[in-house]
C-alpha cells in the first residue's frame, strides 16, 4: 500500500492505494521523492504517482480521507519536481508550473488540466480555504502570501 493514515498518537491507522493498482515498471511511490508530490485538502488527499516504465510516465490520485478513490488521471507532462500543488476548500486541485509561472486547475468534469492563469511570484506552497498560499521570492526567511484562487 501506497497511502498510510497516521494518528494523531503517530500509530497507523490505515492503508490504502495497492501499487497493484499501477502497471508495470517503476514503483508508483516513494517515501523521499513522494513528499513534494501530495497535496491534502480538508476531505481528500491527491498525489502524483509514477505509472509505468519510466518517470515521464504518470497519474494525478485522489483519495478521500478514509481512502477510498476517487479519481485517477494520467498526466504524463508534469516531470518537473518543482511544481507546486494544493487543493482548495472546494476540492480543487491547483497546480503550478514553477517555470513558466503558469497555474492550472484541474477540471472538474473532465481529465484536463485547464491553464487558470498566470501565478503570483514564488511557488504554491499549499492552501488556504478557498485561499492559494505561495511563498514569497527570494531569500531570507519564510515568508507567504495568501491570494484568491482564479474563478
Amino acid at each position: 500500500m501506497m497511502v498510510r493514515k497516521s494518528s494523531s498518537d503517530r500509530k497507523e491507522a490505515g492503508c490504502y492505494l495497492a501499487r497493484s493498482l499501477f502497471p508495470k515498471g517503476l514503483p508508483p511511490g516513494g517515501e523521499q521523492w513522494q513528499r513534494l508530490r501530495i497535496a491534502v485538502g480538508h476531505d481528500r488527499v491527491g498525489l502524483r504517482a509514477w505509472s509505468g516504465q519510466n518517470s515521464t510516465l504518470a497519474e494525478w490520485v485522489e483519495l478521500n480521507l478514509d481512502g477510498a478513490l476517487i479519481r485517477r488521471i494520467r498526466m504524463d507532462d508534469t516531470d518537473d519536481p518543482n511544481i507546486g500543488w494544493a487543493f482548495t476548500s472546494d476540492g480543487r486541485p491547483y497546480r503550478q508550473k514553477f517555470r513558466s509561472g503558469q497555474l492550472e486547475v484541474l477540471d472538474r468534469d473532465s481529465p484536463e488540466w485547464r491553464v487558470a492563469g498566470s501565478s503570483p511570484s514564488g511557488k504554491l506552497m499549499g492552501a488556504d480555504g478557498a485561499l492559494l498560499v505561495f511563498s514569497k521570492p527570494g531569500g531570507g526567511p519564510v515568508s507567504l502570501r495568501w491570494f484568491r484562487q482564479p474563478a
